[in-house]
């Protein structure tokens, strides 16, 4: 029998139209999030504290958006949303 390393969390994350679920990591109490509905691309963040985390999946999309505009690409829109 395996051993979990992480447990799901209710934290959604939202910015400019994309989600992202959050997992604690139980090796190290850490924050683990991904941007969900996304086929092509992955984006993924992490934290120690809930502010952490939401600010670097705020980054983390931005960065997405800019590279995107800078390489002449669409970016990818999310196919599904978390249920809140």
């Amino acid at each position: 029998m395996s051993e979990a390393i992480s447990t799901p969390t209710a934290i959604v994350l939202e910015h400019k139209g994309y989600q992202a679920s959050v997992e604690r990591m139980l090796r190290d109490n850490s924050l683990q999030g991904l941007v969900v509905g996304m086929e092509r691309d992955l984006l993924s963040f992490e934290g120690t504290d809930i502010a952490e985390l939401a600010a670097n999946f705020q980054e983390v999309i931005e960065d997405y958006l800019a590279d995107c505009a800078e390489d002449g690409i669409e970016p990818e829109v999310p196919k599904v949303v978390v249920a809140a």
